[in-house]
């Protein structure tokens, strides 16, 4: 599927084309002639967990702080480098497409075993055997 791009000149045109577009990113300029951004990123993240970057020229540390509070992903900062912003979009997008922590099961049911991956067991469910993974401290990535 090709990448495509959608524009809303509004908020509420903005927060309507999220709902029904399912849009895999949300750029949101604050520079809205209806609604604030704030108001419009908050409505977004209640419902939504696209990724949403603030774009603005105003560089208040406060205003940062409560639009990542609201739910923003990122915030750039205009004049911006647009290197920079691809591969903030590009890092944003890799972990989106991540399951979320709901979605994964905790426990695994495959070959003749379950895999508890919550508390690293498994137990093959042929016999009553059961041994528990350990990660080498020397790997902080566990065991392979």
């Amino acid at each position: 599927m090709a990448d495509r791009l959608l524009e809303a000149p509004t908020g509420r045109e903005g927060i309507d084309l999220a709902a029904t577009a399912r849009p895999d990113l949300i750029i949101l300029d604050l520079g809205l002639p209806d609604l604030a951004g704030l108001d419009v990123c908050r409505e977004i993240r209640s419902w939504s967990r696209a990724p949403i970057v603030v774009l603005s020229a105003r560089h208040s540390d406060a205003e940062k702080v409560q639009l990542l509070n609201a739910g923003a992903d990122d915030y750039v900062t205009k004049p911006f480098s647009t290197s920079e912003f691809v591969a903030r979009v590009g890092a944003l997008l890799r972990r989106a497409r991540l399951p979320a922590a709901e979605d994964v099961p905790t426990i695994v049911e495959a070959y003749g075993l379950t895999i508890d991956l919550v508390h690293r067991r498994i137990r093959n469910t042929s016999s009553m055997a059961s041994f528990a993974c350990r990660a080498r401290a020397e790997d902080p990535n566990g065991p392979r």
